[in-house]
């Protein structure tokens, strides 16, 4: 994407910005809270990023491979799910792969396609489990401070 000033615009995660520019930036430059950095007439947008858990990890390889087998169970190829996602091929492979980058919004959209939003969204209902049952009765808090 070209910027204003004739630069080219590249999302570009902070790691990657440090193994790859190392003592060539330039300046860097904040605007519109994005903090930037000018090398070799490129723009790059840094992003600051947080290590992902190896948990979150597991978790996301997890369920993308149980979302696999809900399509391949149902029949349907990779292109008719992306299809009735409205995201894109290359989206829902990563999703399939367990990358964790993936949009929440997309993640929703193939449990729809596939027929098990419900089961999700009942999966995560706190008063469906034991725990919730036995404190249905309480008053919620607005808010939780520690």
């Amino acid at each position: 994407m070209r910027c204003g000033d004739g630069s080219v615009l590249v999302g570009l995660a902070l790691t990657d910005l440090r193994s790859q520019l190392t003592g060539k930036m330039r300046r860097l430059v904040t605007a519109n809270g994005t903090n930037y950095v000018h090398w070799g007439g490129v723009r790059l947008a840094v992003m600051a990023t947080r290590p992902t858990s190896v948990q979150t990890k597991f978790a996301a390889q997890r369920i993308g491979s149980q979302l696999t087998t809900w399509r391949k169970l149902l029949g349907l190829t990779a292109q008719q799910v992306s299809e009735r996602a409205a995201i894109s091929r290359t989206t829902l492979r990563r999703l399939e792969h367990g990358e964790v980058g993936v949009s929440y919004e997309s993640f929703l959209n193939v449990c729809r396609a596939l027929g098990v939003l419900d089961p999700v969204v009942t999966a995560t209902d706190p008063y469906e489990t034991d725990f919730g049952r036995a404190r249905a009765d309480q008053q919620l808090p607005q808010r939780v401070r520690s």
